[in-house]
């Protein structure tokens, strides 16, 4: 009896540990969870400052728009090339160890760019940002496979790719009219305030020793990281909705960075306050999608890649709408860029797919590929656009609406081709099922 008495006092603490490790690495996850949310916050603020800070720039080191266009392009190569290192670290170390050097790397860039004196140094911030802020998705996400229950995380992503896109939306607007009270070096050496948090907190996690991946990651290090990686690059389900989301995503890093308001300033004519505030109204529609169709996912969680075809073909019709309709008029212009905004938010739907047929201990490999092709399209149409357009005029002359047609035809492209991958995609479920 006395036996019998030990043996279920010696199971019931050893449940007690377990439920507390438990806990306590939730409450780890969801602590990683802000920090990294909090850079993903700030990168977007950096992704788009150049295309506000045009005018500005222009005066202080004499750039040509080609010039802005390469310094924004800075930060997406730093940015693509970090982010499949980021999914290979983060499942060999942590989010952490990750985040520390990640903040790390962005407060410099900060520093930096406030400092600079020539154009060189605004390349080299650029990339230091971008290197930074490639990991704080991928961290994010893969936190929040711990943090979120499974039914939940549809909308979990749809409310962190929102939140990152209030950055870009401080970026736009709000930065050029407090730009014009306050020198913009100081509002750039004011957000470091962010890094030096995140640098903190990180620091904290991984003085208290939390220093290795997530439990399901734990769990499976047997399998070895040369393994998880050669699987992960093999299964066509992660090439799937990258390329899916490569194209679905190219408008955001190439068009409405950087080529929407001079677009727009010619689209609206004497609209110049209206067309300032463009960028700001697509990315009101990413906000304000990724939360809804998050929400949505979850009451119809079998129809995922139904959703990819609708918004993809919605995308393809509202760009159109925004590059060739001629006489267009401000509500009209406003409401196919909410639009067109909205559906390019569900690129969250392709990330829960892919967390939901990729095991956890290959998630931040498969999130950091993802990551990386997501954003690869809109890098590379975002120099060629800059090339097109330099290759149509003269060098007298400024590009007119009809150059802009010709350039910016690489948008409806992307979401014709991503139409059609999640047809595919579609077609080759079905068959599976």
């Amino acid at each position: 009896m006395d036996s019998q008495s030990t043996q279920n006092e010696e199971e019931a603490t050893s449940s007690d540990a377990a439920r507390h490790a438990a806990r306590a690495e939730a409450i780890q996850a969801t602590i990683l969870l802000f920090l990294s949310s909090a850079l993903y916050v700030h990168q977007y603020f950096f992704r788009v400052l150049p295309g506000t800070m045009q005018g500005k720039w222009a005066d202080e080191f004499g750039l040509e728009t080609f010039e802005i266009s390469n310094v924004a392009a800075c930060f997406f190569y730093a940015y693509l090339i970090t982010q499949p290192v980021a999914g290979v670290l983060v499942a060999r170390f942590g989010g952490a160890p990750v985040l520390f050097f990640a903040a790390i790397a962005g407060l410099g860039g900060a520093l930096f760019m406030a400092n600079a004196s020539v154009v060189e140094q605004l390349y080299g911030s650029q990339l230091l940002i971008g290197a930074g802020g490639g990991f704080s998705l991928v961290i994010a996400l893969s936190a929040g496979r711990r943090a979120v229950k499974e039914k939940n995380y549809a909308l979990f992503s749809g409310v962190v790719i929102a939140t990152g896109a209030l950055g870009a939306m401080i970026g736009e607007a709000p930065l050029a009219y407090a730009s014009n009270i306050y020198d913009w070096r100081t509002i750039v050496f004011s957000t470091t305030i962010i890094e030096i948090t995140i640098v903190i907190g990180a620091a904290v996690l991984m003085w208290r020793g939390k220093r290795q991946p997530l439990a399901e990651v734990r769990a499976s290090t047997h399998a070895g990281n040369y393994s998880r990686l050669k699987q992960t690059i093999t299964d066509r389900n992660v090439w799937a909705f990258s390329f899916f989301g490569f194209f679905l995503f190219l408008p955001m890093a190439s068009f409405v960075n950087v080529w929407l308001l001079p677009f727009i300033s010619l689209e609206l004519g004497k609209h110049s306050f209206y067309s300032s505030f463009s960028s700001t109204v697509v990315y009101m529609g990413y906000i304000v999608g990724g939360p809804i169709l998050g929400w949505i996912i979850g009451m119809f969680p079998l129809r995922k890649v139904q959703f990819l075809i609708g918004a993809s073909g919605l995308g393809l019709f509202m760009s159109l709408g925004i590059l060739y309709i001629q006489d267009s008029f401000v509500p009209a212009v406003y409401s196919l860029l909410f639009g067109m905004g909205f559906v390019m938010s569900s690129a969250t739907i392709a990330i829960t797919l892919v967390r939901d047929r990729i095991p956890a201990d290959r998630l931040p490999i498969a999130l950091g590929i993802m990551m990386c092709l997501l954003n690869l399209g809109g890098t590379l149409a975002l120099v060629s656009i800059g090339y097109i357009l330099d290759f149509e005029i003269i060098n007298t002359r400024m590009p007119d609406l009809h150059d802009y047609h010709i350039a910016l035809a690489f948008i409806p492209i992307g979401f014709s081709i991503a139409f059609a991958i999640a047809c595919l995609i579609s077609r080759n479920t079905q068959r599976s099922g």
